[in-house]
């Protein structure tokens, strides 16, 4: 479970076209940001939630699926 899975996808995009690894990569951030729902916070404000964070995903998994899904849409507008 967790996130490790896609890291070392990640690492197979590196030879791939700037689009095509930009969204494998993006994809692998949305599995991992779908993972964080089953997690409980340790660290940060969601901390003190405790188990009532299940259910939502991580804010900075949110925050970074929705950076590379930009980047992804602009590399492929542009490609």
């Amino acid at each position: 479970t967790g996130v490790y899975p896609q890291i070392f996808q990640n690492r197979e995009s590196i030879a791939l076209p700037l689009d095509a690894a930009l969204t494998a990569v993006a994809a692998a951030a949305e599995a991992g940001k779908d993972a964080s729902k089953a997690m409980i916070a340790q660290f940060g404000r969601a901390k003190t939630l405790g188990a009532a964070c299940i259910g939502f995903p991580d804010a900075g998994a949110l925050s970074i699926t929705i950076i590379l899904d930009t980047m992804r849409d602009y590399a492929n507008e542009v490609a």
